[in-house]
């Protein structure tokens, strides 16, 4: 049966009819078979009563069909739902199979689509729900451009068929049978993370480190207070209180957390809130990696010049008491060129590992059986003189990194190794050639390894307060300073508390690793400065690396009554 646009321009013009089923859904563009996989799907408003679809008729603005059941009868309980399906659904198509609750009733047409060819995905149709007489129960005209797969869905079903009630799916497929994706409930919290999710992007275990929720009212209803929850590897880490929200209302939440164990994990965040009407929206998975401690592992040992033939590598030391994944951990050099360890291995805790660009380092070296050598693919290829070497774990957290430069620890054939793990990798006193037969030591202790490690550069004032007042006692401070080595450039400023420089004690001087200097409180003119605190700031440079030291003390010039 059919009833043509001839007989239809009459049809909508008459008055629509006050009717309990209403039109809940259109799918007109679907994400498969648009020969199948087209449906209507339509609400019984009313709380009591049941209604006969039998008779009624279906389609566009060119043709309606009358409705033929499939499965579950004709008869619309109240506040249920049926699914008008295209005639070969059930022999051509599953994809709402899964989707359809069991009480869905299914219902089809008695044509082969639905309206006049199907439902048009890229013009505007109006589908059309009518008595066995004509009279329209329901009509929506949707708008074409949803995502394809995505429905157009009424958002409340008790008000009008007017676009500014409807809104594309925001579940692929639509919600057939069930209630429309759309459509806000009574109580609804829901959780979600902000563009900015980590505080800092990239946390280290054992730093503190928050993570940044949003809490979003989708309800009608005012909320209560609640609370979330976050929690890691089978342990809750925080819980958090919302403050209650108002319809509509979000608000922002950020949550310390600190972990210990390094690595890849999941942080679970759910909303506590039993009387949510969509717990759907209430949990959240937030995959993280947190980084190592930085110097967990260092770049203990780095040929960067080796003779003819041999490769280049870089050596690495575990200082942690524990393995250390380095699956994924990159070598980068200055140029940026990263290098990305693609086998799985642990670095024993206290152990070496040693990175090159082929296995052929074997055959020079005589290496422990017990330390590996991992071939990274792309290996960045060292400049002789001078390049910069870092090294990242398998999040991009920088771990360690070192500087060589011309004229320093760049003799060819001879590695460049460090005298103890536990100095800085920045100093140069720190680092120094080989001097074994074999000009490396690859797989084992350095062969230029210091028990202790260099000194640090220190700054103190002797005595903390001083009143140059021409009595005798404390007239001035002591002034000393060590350095990890003798080759350095010295700058030794004083400053008030304002900022203000007020004198130079030295400036770009040649010093030792050691030095002491008396100051009577007194400016470069030789005048005496007010009572307050002052400041010493250090720096020292290093004439062989150009690496900057700093270092800085306070002093209290006083008057006594």
């Amino acid at each position: 049966m059919k009833i043509h646009t001839i007989f239809l321009a009459f049809l909508l013009l008459a008055e629509p009819l006050p009717a309990q089923i209403i039109i809940s859904e259109v799918m007109f563009d679907p994400l498969f078979d648009e020969n199948s996989d087209e449906f209507i799907e339509l609400y019984n408003l009313s709380p009591q009563d049941s209604v006969e679809l039998a008779g009624l008729l279906i389609g566009d603005q060119n043709s309606v069909e009358p409705i033929v059941a499939l499965r579950g009868g004709t008869i619309l309980p109240p506040l249920h739902y049926a699914v008008v399906l295209d005639r070969d659904y059930e022999l051509r198509s599953t994809t709402y199979d899964s989707l359809l609750p069991a009480q869905t009733i299914l219902l089809t047409v008695d044509d082969a689509t639905l309206g006049s060819r199907g439902l048009s995905n890229s013009k505007a149709e109006t589908v059309l729900l009518l008595t066995a007489t004509g009279d329209t129960l329901a009509a929506y005209r949707y708008s074409t451009g949803n995502a394809h797969g995505f429905s157009d869905e009424k958002i409340e079903p008790g008000a009008g068929d007017e676009p500014q009630n409807w809104r594309d799916s925001i579940v692929l497929h639509g919600t057939p049978g069930k209630r429309n994706s759309v459509t806000p409930f009574q109580q609804d919290l829901a959780l979600s993370v902000d563009t900015l999710a980590l505080r800092p992007e990239y946390p280290r275990a054992g730093q503190e480190f928050s993570v940044r929720l949003r809490v979003e009212n989708a309800g009608r209803e005012p909320s209560p207070q609640t609370e979330v929850r976050l929690s890691a590897r089978g342990s809750v880490l925080a819980a958090q209180p919302v403050r209650p929200l108002a319809a509509g209302e979000e608000r922002l939440l950020l949550v310390p957390l600190r972990l210990e164990q390094p690595g890849a994990v999941q942080i679970r965040a759910e909303l506590i809130w039993p009387e949510d009407e969509q717990p759907d929206n209430n949990q959240l998975v937030l995959p993280l990696f947190l980084g190592w401690p930085e110097y967990s592992v260092v770049i203990n040992e780095i040929m960067h010049s080796p003779s003819s033939g041999q490769p280049e590598w870089v050596e690495l030391y575990n200082r942690t008491d524990q393995p250390v994944p380095l699956s994924g951990w990159q070598l980068q050099d200055s140029g940026a060129r990263r290098a990305i360890a693609q086998e799985v291995y642990d670095l024993a805790p206290r152990g070496f590992a040693l990175l090159t660009a082929d296995s052929t380092l074997e055959d020079f070296f005589s290496l422990p059986g017990e330390v590996p050598v991992m071939v990274l693919p792309g290996f960045p290829a060292l400049n002789n003189s001078s390049d910069a070497v870092v090294l990242r774990d398998a999040g991009g957290a920088r771990i360690d990194s070192m500087r060589y430069a011309p004229g320093r620890n760049t003799e060819p054939g001879l590695s460049l190794e460090r005298r103890n793990p536990d100095g800085p990798s920045t100093d140069a006193g720190n680092w120094g050639n080989a001097v074994n037969a074999q000009g490396a030591t690859p797989g084992r202790r350095n062969s230029i390894y210091s028990v202790t490690p260099p000194e640090q550069i220190s700054l103190r004032v002797i005595p903390e307060l001083f009143s140059p007042d021409g009595d005798g006692i404390d007239e001035h401070v002591s002034i000393e300073y060590t350095l990890p080595g003798p080759e350095y450039r010295v700058r030794l400023f004083i400053y008030d508390m304002r900022g203000r420089k007020v004198h130079e004690m030295l400036n770009n001087a040649a010093s030792g690793t050691r030095r002491s200097l008396r100051w009577d409180g007194r400016d470069a003119q030789g005048r005496l400065l007010p009572a307050g605190i002052y400041v010493l700031y250090l720096e020292a440079i290093d004439a062989r690396a150009g690496t900057l030291n700093k270092a800085t003390a306070t002093t209290v010039l006083a008057r006594r009554p």
